[in-house]
């Protein structure tokens, strides 16, 4: 992936398909970026010092404008500085995070199912209660640094989940 450009990136780490398994162009709004301070478990999982800021950013992702999800990223406050005003647009966060010198190379990929909450549900055009995927990710660089953490909810009705294993 290194030095083939964004879209290979957005290839390798966006796994969302269609339930056939082709795949889908996705796109995302930008809900909102906030700076605040890191839990603890976030610091120690990003190496990040105490009292240290993170940005959290919510973004919603769509497949030919329809919301299918829901993606909330964790990242440094210190590594990306100015990510809190760069970020102005929904957009997939690796080619941002590029612009800083890193380059996402593998993610540990935790998968569940959740069900929509009445949050959610409306904004997805499902039921509450309906299935969903729950998708805990950690991405990391070509060192094992962990850069994000992000947790991500999908409606499935029309989403299949697709992993490769190398």
């Amino acid at each position: 992936v290194a030095g083939a450009g964004p879209q290979a990136l957005l290839d390798k780490f966006a796994p969302l398909r269609a339930v056939g398994g082709h795949r889908v162009a996705l796109s995302y709004q930008l809900d909102s970026v906030v700076a605040r301070t890191g839990t603890d478990a976030e610091r120690a999982r990003l190496s990040i010092p105490e009292p240290g800021s993170v940005f959290q950013i919510v973004q919603f992702v769509f497949i030919e404008e329809q919301m299918v999800g829901r993606e909330v990223s964790v990242v440094s406050a210190q590594r990306f500085p100015r990510l809190g005003t760069q970020l102005t647009y929904g957009q997939h966060l690796y080619s941002v995070f590029s612009d800083y010198g890193v380059l996402i190379t593998k993610a540990d990929d935790g998968l569940a199912v959740a069900f929509a909450d009445d949050a959610i549900a409306p904004l997805i055009n499902v039921d509450p209660g309906s299935p969903m995927l729950a998708l805990n990710r950690v991405a990391y660089t070509f060192e094992d640094q962990a850069i994000e953490l992000r947790q991500c909810a999908f409606a499935m009705a029309h989403l299949s989940y697709w992993a490769t294993i190398a």
